[in-house]
């Protein structure tokens, strides 16, 4: 690790833009969320790095039964040369291919495309099944298709809050390292 990152301090300027068409936060049936965020670092800000850091995700859901939704979301990141490696696109977030280690994998440029379906049951249960795949590369061009990280897995949900529709979920991932297992409250995306 560069010393410059022993004690570092980060300060950005930067935008976010959402557009949500969805009904219910915590449980989606249908719409989409389109998120773009892009910050700059700056010395000049209090940083001690200049970089630039940009994000973009689309997460869409459509109901393919009364208690059926397909959920999918595409999403791609990119940093400057100069970022640090704590603010590198990542895999192993609760949204982006689930079967990794967070950490694990990360890079200049990030892409993840992944599909979700999901189905309610009596008794407040509920499956899910989902798929994806991904890359990690310093440049947009490095990019190699015998490279990808493909992630596959299976969940079980339990509905804590019927009003909301808020769900504790487990889902087991297997991804081309191993497998992973996440518990949270609420969906993934």
């Amino acid at each position: 690790m560069p010393p410059i990152d022993f004690r570092s301090v980060t300060a950005a300027l930067g935008c976010r833009l959402r557009r949500d068409t969805t009904f219910g936060s915590f449980y989606p049936r249908k719409g989409a969320i389109f998120n773009f965020t892009g910050d700059l670092f700056a010395q000049a800000l209090g940083s001690n790095r200049t970089y630039q850091s940009y994000e973009a995700s689309y997460n869409g859901y459509k109901s393919v039964g009364k208690k059926q939704v397909v959920a999918y979301r595409a999403m791609a990141c990119s940093v400057s040369d100069r970022a640090p490696f704590f603010d590198l696109c990542s895999y192993g977030s609760s949204s982006d291919l689930r079967a990794y280690t967070t950490g694990e994998f990360q890079n200049r440029r990030m892409f993840a495309t992944q599909i979700w379906f999901r189905q309610e049951l009596p008794f407040r249960l509920g499956v899910v099944g989902f798929g994806g795949v991904g890359g990690v590369a310093r440049r947009w061009n490095e990019f190699r298709f015998d490279d990808l990280f493909p992630a596959a897995g299976v969940g079980l949900r339990f509905n804590l809050d019927k009003t909301n529709h808020i769900n504790y979920r487990i889902d087991l991932g297997f991804g081309r390292t191993g497998r992973t297992l996440s518990m949270s409250v609420s969906e993934a995306f």
